[in-house]
């Protein structure tokens, strides 16, 4: 059958149509199943500008795809809590939040050097296999990767010889160069690179680093240096009692209080009191990691990406610092970025209203002419007023609600922030204080006491044949009886006094100014005589007898590891000598036959 020219021509019009719907409709799918699975791990807290730049680099540049990356944000908030048990405790809260997500995730992105660290130690046990983007690290090397798969990123390179090198032409009069930093991680890495790379400039200035100090101390020596001196702000979020400082905030009072240039390197500093410099840029550290994330989801193997090391640092300067300084703004690069730059169109709003008052004086003059004129010109003034009330009334009603929401997000990130206090330093069983906040205090006490030249102990006890509990009548009975236990023991104890679990069934009480060592006594008879009264459970009663161990300083120790092992010693006594009982520590015990540290099977 021979088809005529015309419908030959619909019927290839029809089947074109056809396939170019489904093609669309192929794009649309394959578009919706580009979905990624994203954890963001930031070594800073939220609010804190370098870390929010980044996230802004980051998200720009993924949503410019069209795929859907779904970012699940995680900070580790390293500038103001940072030690080994505090990292530790962060791997347990991602163990437990993600034990059920770890090979979900496509990839991980770690900002910053803490979490890299953190990456490195944790990673694999984590999220095994998982490819690792980092971007902001500080003196980045290779060696840092080594016996490491699966890590790409970019490195964070600032730019301190062009800034330094810039400022001694703005300041050719410049003896020597004071370098601001601190002994954060950041700030160690961004030392050891000034070190190498400001050698460069040891014939024409002398350059001193200042370490860390108290805020108070560093205002003071900022407002006394001499005229002929540059300041070179880099990381300063702690102080020399390694407090948490707002750098933002210490940046301004240190241009306040300083009568020479201050000048940084960082976008974020600018606007803060720095002249300027060639700026490394956090918005670009989070789109070059974001170029490399797309690459990883794409199929590339991080292996085959090398790590970005050029940053693209832009020389940015604030004018109002060139204008308190007498900076002439031509001596700067040409392509520089310069803000708050005097607004033109200010002037053109000062002659504009000069020749509306000019109107306005003539109108009133034709006005005094005229009273019907004069009329209707009230009238037009009072619909403007009312307009004009209504603008007002209406941005004050959208302030209302933002301010509301302002607060809604204040109220949750503190409630975040004590979550995450409460988790570093209290046992979530019993909601005592745990091993790394017993500790502490411990440490405290024994300051104060030594101080005041008073008394304290340390009470160490466990449960007899607690391992018994678990074994037969299993592990949530013993974990009711650990609550029940560290509720009935509460009571015993003094406010001023510190009662912590430090893991498993075992228990130590702090006690504070003791005028004499039988006080210990007393409270270590308390303790075993109230573990002698049956505690109920699910309808079940039994009775759990305890041993306690004492160590008194300063006559036990005069430190916190002696003095829980000697109260260690003693508790193992009264163990070995019949339970349910109490014993002081004595040197005999170290040489006793047979003395053994470790737990009991039957306990």
């Amino acid at each position: 059958m021979v088809l005529c020219p015309t419908l030959q021509s619909v019927l290839a019009g029809f089947f074109l149509w056809g396939f170019l719907l489904n093609s669309a409709a192929f794009a649309e799918v394959a578009r919706i199943a580009s979905s990624y699975e994203v954890l963001v791990l930031h070594s800073y807290h939220p609010e804190y500008q370098w870390t929010d730049t980044i996230s802004r680099g980051l998200r720009s540049s993924l949503e410019s795809t069209g795929a859907n990356y779904n970012l699940d944000y995680f900070y580790m908030d390293t500038k103001r809590i940072h030690d080994a048990s505090y990292l530790r405790n962060i791997f347990e809260l991602l163990q437990t939040k993600y034990q059920d997500r770890a090979r979900i995730f496509d990839a991980v992105v770690a900002v910053d050097n803490d979490a890299l660290n953190f990456m490195k130690t944790f990673g694999d046990r984590l999220f095994p296999q998982v490819p690792v983007v980092f971007c902001g690290i500080n003196n980045f090397s290779d060696d840092q990767l080594s016996q490491l798969s699966g890590y790409t990123g970019v490195a964070e390179t600032i730019s301190p010889v062009e800034t330094l090198q810039m400022a001694l032409r703005l300041h050719p009069d410049t003896e020597s160069i004071w370098v601001i930093h601190d002994r954060t991680t950041t700030g160690l890495a961004v030392r050891r690179q000034l070190e190498t790379d400001l050698t460069r400039l040891k014939d024409r200035v002398e350059v001193h680093y200042l370490e860390p100090v108290l805020k108070k101390h560093l205002i003071q020596f900022v407002r006394a240096l001499p005229a002929k001196s540059l300041l070179f702000f880099t990381v300063y979020d702690r102080d020399s009692q390694d407090e948490y400082i707002d750098q933002g905030l210490l940046l301004r009072e240190v241009s306040q209080a300083s009568s020479v240039p201050v000048y940084g390197a960082w976008d974020f500093q600018l606007g803060q009191g720095i002249v300027g410099g060639k700026l490394t840029s956090g918005f670009y550290q989070g789109e070059a990691a974001a170029q490399r994330l797309q690459q990883i989801v794409q199929g590339k193997v991080p292996e085959e990406l090398p790590v970005i090391e050029a940053g693209a640092n832009l020389y940015m300067f604030d004018h109002k610092q060139l204008e308190r300084f007498g900076l002439d703004r031509n001596r700067i690069p040409r392509d520089s970025v310069l803000i708050n730059t005097p607004d033109r169109r200010y002037q053109l709003y000062l002659v504009g209203g000069t020749v509306a008052m000019g109107v306005l004086l003539a109108i009133v003059f034709v006005l005094t002419q005229n009273i019907h004129r004069r009329k209707l010109a009230e009238i037009e003034l009072r619909e403007a007023q009312q307009h004009l009330e209504h603008q007002v009334d209406q941005r004050t009603r959208q302030l209302k609600v933002a301010n509301r929401q302002l607060e809604f997000e204040n109220r949750e990130r503190r409630k975040a922030e004590e979550e995450i206090r409460h988790l570093a330093y209290y046992d979530s069983l019993t909601g005592l204080p745990n091993r790394a906040l017993f500790r502490d205090r411990l440490d405290q006490a024994l300051a104060r006491a030594q101080r005041d030249r008073t008394k304290l102990a340390v009470l160490f006890f466990d449960l007899d044949r607690f391992k018994r509990v678990n074994d037969t009548l299993g592990h949530s009975v013993g974990d009711q009886l650990l609550k029940k236990v560290a509720q009935r023991i509460r009571s015993l104890v003094r406010q001023s006094d510190t009662f912590a679990r430090l893991g498993g069934d075992e228990f130590v009480i702090i006690l504070n100014s003791l005028s004499e060592s039988r006080a210990a006594n007393i409270v270590a008879l308390k303790v075993v005589e109230a573990m002698e009264e049956p505690i109920t459970l699910d309808d079940r009663e039994m009775t759990v007898t305890t041993s306690v161990g004492i160590a008194i300083y300063p006559r036990d120790g005069e430190d916190s590891e002696t003095l829980v092992s000697c109260a260690d010693m003693a508790m193992y006594t009264a163990k070995n000598q019949g339970r349910s009982a109490f014993r002081s520590f004595d040197p005999k015990m170290l040489q006793e036959k047979g003395f053994v540290l470790e737990d009991d099977p039957s306990d």
